[in-house]
C-alpha cells in the first residue's frame, strides 16, 4: 500500500496486508488480554460483486467467493471480539 513504516496508534502496535488479508496487531494501551494478539480481515466478493469482509473466523456471506478459504482468524479470543467477528 505504498507504507514506509506500518501505522500505529494509541492501541495498535501495526498493521500488515500479506494476500489482501488486513492484519491489526494490539499493544501500547489496549487492553493487557489482547496486547500482542492479532483481528484479521478477509476480503471476498460477493454474487453481486460487492466487496465483502470477513472478520476473524465469523462466517463467510451466502455465495462468497473469499480470497483465502477459509477466513484467516487472528489470535483475539472471541470474547474480545465485535459479534459480528465471532462464529
Amino acid at each position: 500500500l505504498g507504507w514506509t513504516a506500518p501505522p500505529q496508534g494509541k492501541y495498535v502496535t501495526g498493521i500488515t496486508v500479506t494476500g489482501g488479508v488486513i492484519t491489526v496487531t494490539y499493544g501500547d494501551q489496549a487492553n493487557a488480554a489482547i496486547t500482542g494478539l492479532t483481528a484479521k480481515l478477509t476480503p471476498g466478493v460477493s454474487p453481486s460483486d460487492d466487496v465483502v469482509w470477513v472478520c476473524q473466523d465469523a462466517a463467510v456471506p451466502a455465495g462468497a467467493t473469499m480470497a483465502v478459504a477459509p477466513p484467516v482468524a487472528g489470535t483475539i479470543p472471541g470474547k474480545y471480539m465485535p459479534s459480528t467477528c465471532r462464529p
